[in-house]
């Protein structure tokens, strides 16, 4: 075995040849826009500009005075309606193009008019992207639109809106069938941790600007989980003056939560901090209907500074920490003994960004963060049948360094990328009714575990695009080492063509994937000290896994406004990565299959404005297959001999066949406006000893939840959900805008059982019908 200085020196090399030879970029959406006005005099103009871009829920506005530049930053690239205003003078309209990572530079002249009339910003013209990118994204604006998500959930609600995504249990998002393999990317830093309620704080999102979502066709700069991808846009501070906004939300369900931030922007400096907080007597799924012990408390601080050198060289810091204490719920019988179990979930996180423009096509960045992550469990003497205790934590530090460039027709991306992580586990349990257990299983169990670990990766990446083609091709190499050690190669590539007179364009991807098994708990999973809770168990240390993602699709304008995708998808994983409860604790190890097959198809159709009307609506179809044996992680099952031998075949835990989603907003005047919002899913497996009987079930939950699984097939039965919101912008002025939002979320009060007696996540309930007012003030 090759020694970790060999390896990290052969890493070092790779790296500097890749940024030597093929200067790139490494974020997507940082491209950069200069707007100067003039007169026919060539004097400097005060006015406005209005970007839109429909494929890419993008709308801005920004004024500025005789003199001054209009500098957009962070823009998505595409192409753009430009509409441009000053007073006396007649509006330039034109269609833009922005290139990733270009600082693009653009005059335009005016003519006088005599009079103006009204100027109606539009996105025609925008609503398909001609290069058959098929990420998915969400303004501030659109998301706002969507009812009122439970604590911790807001960004979750925002993606399961979109196709092919799936909650389980404590929404837990699932990418087209993957567990656990969401790579969020937050302002460009890769953030690989679990980020359900259960498992971690919800991220700062008063100051959120976009959220994408992208399940195929994946730049080489994106590695280590590639089951989907979640892109979080924080809204820049650099906006001129004294500004900031103040939001209360009051809900059903004792929930109430806050939020307040306050920036200033001057001409090279920006200034944000931003305040969060929450809580809630409904925080996690709970198993019975009564919902014993379900109460949390969250609370966020964050602070951003952003700093302009010159027109050249910018730095970012931003700092942010959290933190969420909340309870587990009771079953029946728990809450009859008196059960009382607590979790909490911290983290904290500092980032520094340094960009640096080395010509109009060309630009430097780097990126640095350190981010702390803690959870705890503790249990009181009463807690049946297991009394369990944990605390685990985990420091990473991560540094990217990348170049970027255009020539020609090229988008050349090239980067290198060097994480570090400290891992402590702790975990420990007493059983308090042992008739639950097998007779082998130990009374006490005690584990303490710490790991260091590194990741290295360099990727090489260009994007071709001349006439109706588009060509994205690339690669990466990973090399990862914690419990085990591992690395590989992972080509990518991308075709689309683009019929204009036809409004069609066709696109192809595959993406070759090598992706880490989750960190939570991933100590303990491995130890071979677990081996003695059973005779029968069987544990490996868990495999890092490999897969072949293919999709092929379309987009289709229907009319000017309207916008139709379909796509088709196919992924083969070897070592696929699960999740298993240890005994009844509650505490999810991650586990792996020897290889698993899903297939698919999703459409979706956007509407931008049809009269008074928009909205979007979605549908996916999906079947999911793992294959045995187990090749990592701990089963103590009855069965887990069965799970040693090959050939079994049975559906993945997300296998859910039919998921739709659809919105529909009506604008009734220009202040005011109302939605509703229709979600439905056909229902999960679920995986019942054959030895239970019907009166067993009924006893473990209640007669209203067993009716809603279909013993038979072994599957929930379908869940849907009717939710309706009614919004009023109060009053509006320049900046200034108070606004008013009322909820109702699952309007029909169904029951909707997201899980039923499932080895991985027991029984978990949706929530009720509930209702929540929320108050906005932005200045």
């Amino acid at each position: 075995m090759e020694s970790y200085s060999e390896h990290t020196n052969m890493f070092l090399r790779f790296s500097l040849v890749v940024l030597l030879s093929v200067p790139a970029w490494c974020q997507r959406d940082s491209a950069m826009l200069d707007v100067t006005l003039l007169d026919s005099q060539s004097a400097t103009l005060a006015g406005c500009i209005d970007l839109t871009n429909a494929n890419k829920d993008f709308h801005l506005r920004k004024c500025a005075q005789a003199g001054d530049n209009l500098t957009i930053k962070d823009m998505p690239e595409g192409r753009y309606n430009l509409l441009a205003t000053s007073p006396g003078f007649a509006p330039n309209s034109s269609m833009i193009e922005i290139r990733a990572g270009e600082h693009k530079a653009i005059v335009l002249h005016f003519s006088v008019a005599p009079v103006v009339s009204e100027v109606k910003v539009e996105g025609s013209g925008t609503l398909l992207d001609p290069t058959g990118a098929s990420g998915q994204r969400l303004s501030s604006s659109t998301i706002s639109n969507l009812p009122a998500a439970m604590p911790g959930r807001t960004v979750i609600q925002a993606v399961t809106s979109q196709p092919g995504w799936i909650v389980e249990a404590n929404g837990v998002l699932h990418p087209r069938g993957s567990e656990y393999d969401t790579l969020y990317m937050i302002d460009g830093l890769p953030i690989l941790s679990n980020r359900s309620p259960s498992f971690a704080p919800e991220t700062d999102l008063n100051h959120v600007d976009a959220i994408e979502m992208t399940t195929s066709g994946y730049p080489a700069e994106y590695g280590r989980h590639l089951g989907g991808v979640v892109e979080v846009t924080t809204a820049t501070p650099r906006i001129e003056g004294l500004h900031g906004n103040v939001d209360f939300e009051q809900g059903s369900l004792a929930t109430s939560s806050g939020s307040a931030s306050l920036g200033y922007g001057g001409k090279h400096l920006g200034v944000w901090l931003g305040l969060n907080g929450f809580t809630t007597d409904w925080y996690l799924d709970p198993p019975a209907e009564q919902n014993f012990t379900n109460s949390a408390l969250g609370h966020s601080v964050s602070a951003r500074l952003d700093h302009e050198f010159d027109s050249t060289q910018s730095l970012r810091l931003w700092f942010t920490t959290s933190h969420t204490q909340f309870q587990v719920p009771n079953e029946v019988v728990q809450e009859l003994a008196g059960q009382k179990q607590d979790r909490g979930a911290g983290e904290s996180a500092g980032y520094i960004s340094y960009d640096r423009t080395l010509s109009p096509n060309s630009v430097l960045s780097a990126r640095f963060m350190l981010r702390d992550a803690d959870a705890t469990l503790s249990s009181n003497a009463q807690s049946i049948p297991i009394q369990p205790q944990q605390d685990r934590s985990l420091r990473e530090s991560y540094f990217s360094l990348s170049m970027a460039t255009q020539r020609g027709h090229h988008e050349f991306k090239a980067g290198t990328q060097f994480s570090l992580a400290n891992v402590k586990e702790q975990f420990s349990f007493n059983i308090t009714d042992p008739t639950q257990f097998d007779p082998d299983v130990p009374p006490q169990f005690a584990f303490a575990g710490k790991h260091n670990g590194d990741t290295q990766s360099v990727f090489v990446q260009d994007r071709y695009h001349r006439g109706p083609w588009t060509l994205s091709a690339g690669v990466r190499w990973d090399r990862y080492s914690l419990v085990t050690e591992d690395s590989a190669f992972s080509p990518r590539l991308a075709l689309a063509y683009h019929f204009a007179p036809l409004g069609l364009v066709l696109h192809a991807s595959y993406d070759r994937v090598f992706e880490e098994p989750p960190i939570e708990n991933l100590l303990l999973a491995s130890s071979t000290s677990v081996l003695r809770l059973s005779s029968e168990a069987a544990q490996f240390p868990v495999p890092l896994s490999r897969g072949d993602f293919g999709e092929v699709g379309l987009s289709k304008l229907v009319t000017p406004r309207a916008r139709l995708d379909a796509k088709a998808f196919l992924r083969n994983t070897r070592n696929f990565l699960d999740d298993d409860l240890l005994l009844n604790t509650g505490v999810s190890l991650p586990t792996a299959f020897a290889r698993a097959t899903i297939y698919g198809a999703e459409v979706k159709l956007d509407v931008t404005q049809w009269w008074r009307f928009s909205g979007f609506a979605s549908y996916s179809y999906m079947i999911g297959r793992t294959v045995t044996p187990v090749t990592g992680g701990l089963f103590l099952e009855d069965d887990a001999e069965q799970l040693l031998q090959p050939g079994a075949i049975f559906p993945i835990s997300q296998d859910q066949r039919n998921t739709a989603y659809g919105l529909l907003r009506f604008a009734i005047s220009k202040s005011l406006w109302t939605a509703a919002s229709f979600s439905y899913g056909s229902g999960l497996p679920t995986e019942i000893d054959p030895g239970e009987s019907l009166a067993d079930l009924i006893a473990q939950s209640s007669p209203r939840i067993v009716q809603q699984v279909d013993l038979a097939r072994g599957r929930l039965k379908p869940n849907h959900s009717l939710d309706c919101s009614l919004g009023w912008n109060v009053w509006s002025r320049e900046r200034q805008n108070a606004r008013v939002q009322v909820d109702v979320t699952n309007l029909t009060n169904k029951l909707n059982v997201v899980n039923f007696a499932g080895l991985f996540s027991g029984t978990a309930l949706a929530r009720p019908r509930s209702a929540a007012l929320r108050l906005g003030y932005t200045f």
